[in-house]
Order: C-alpha cells, then structure tokens, then sequence
C-alpha cells in the first residue's frame, strides 16, 4: 500500500481513527510520518514512543496542553497566600498551601476528570458505614460533679490505713473513671507500701 502523503513509497504506519461510526484511515511511510511530528526521520524508531504520540498528537490536530491552560499561562494566576503560580505549579506538580487548592480549582477538575473520570469521590465508604458519629457532650456542671464523686470515692478509699486490696480497687476504679494522674499516684503509694514490707521483712 503506498503512503497517503508521498504516493510514492511503501506505507508502514497505518492509522485508524473512529468517532462517532465515521472511519478515517492515514497510512504513511517513514519519512512522511517523520514530517507530521515535526522529528527527522533518520532518528525516528516506529517503536519509540514519544514519536507515536506526536505523530498522533498530529494527526488528530490536537497539541500538548490545551487553549484553557495556554490562556492560564498568560494571565499569570497566583496564589493569594503563598505566590505560587501556575507556571511553578505546573513546573513542581505541587502545590505551595492550601489556598492553592481554592485558586487552582477549575484546573484541578480537569486534570482529576482525566486521571480518575470524575471529580467526586463515587467509590467505597469507610468501614464504620459512612454515618455521622455523634459524641455526647457533658455539661460543665455535670462533669465538675462526676469529678467530686471520683475523688470523693478515691479519698474514701485511700488513706493511711488502707490495706493493699483497698489501694487496688481503688486503682482500678481510678483507671475505669479515666483519672490516669490519679491511678499513678495509688501505683506509687502500693508500691512504697509493698517496699516498706520488703524492708521490714
């Protein structure tokens, strides 16, 4: 089959375009191909990538970055926070903070629609099923009375005489109440307890 550019050589690139039911078919030899991508055919390897898709990129009269994004460029979009630009961002692939997020939105729709096929996020939920979970609030007064009765049921329990056992109930209860600062300092007084045994004994 001869090349559809030349008529003069052999095809060895055949391409084939379908949109919308409508074939299109371009078959083009080495040196034509070479042509269309703008690259000399004394380099060009049909198996190199980078020359595909130029030669595709060309065929189908698309560019590399799009109108959208050339007119971002030149406008010179920043960031209101940090500075950045769209040419630094487009350059690092980062973002500088937050705020750039905010900025750069309608560019970031684009590049997530190409990536991922959609904006917003469709796929599973978290494992706790997704529902709101709600933590009862304690009024001030109510928590300043839980603390009374805490150190009141401590107190009532620790005190010069209290045995071993007693100092360990009251350390679990100090413990089940969340009162960590507390449960320390019984540990420390079983422990000079037991100490005190040991050295007497």
């Amino acid at each position: 089959m001869l090349c559809d550019g030349c008529h003069e050589n052999e095809a060895v690139v055949f391409y084939t375009e379908i949109i919308n039911g409508e074939k299109k078919e371009l078959h083009l030899c080495e040196a034509c191909a070479a042509k269309e991508t703008g690259m000399d055919h004394s380099f060009v390897s049909l198996t190199d990538t980078s020359f595909l898709a130029n030669l595709l990129a060309s065929v189908l009269g698309k560019r590399q970055e799009t109108d959208d994004e050339e007119n971002l460029k030149k406008t010179n979009l920043v960031c209101p926070s940090c500075h950045m630009t769209y040419n630094e961002f487009l350059k690092y692939g980062t973002f500088g903070c937050p705020d750039c997020y905010k900025t750069f939105n309608f560019v970031l729709d684009g590049y997530l629609k190409k990536i991922q096929g959609n904006c917003e996020h469709t796929g599973r939920e978290p494992l706790y099923g997704g529902e709101t979970v709600h933590i009862p609030s304690i009024t001030a007064d109510a928590d300043h009375a839980e603390m009374k009765d805490v150190e009141q049921d401590i107190a009532f329990t620790v005190d010069a005489g209290s045995t071993e056992e007693e100092l360990r109930a009251a350390l679990k209860r100090a413990v089940a109440k969340e009162e960590y600062e507390e449960a320390a300092r019984i540990r420390d007084i079983i422990r000079a307890g037991r100490k005190e045994a040991d050295e007497h004994a």
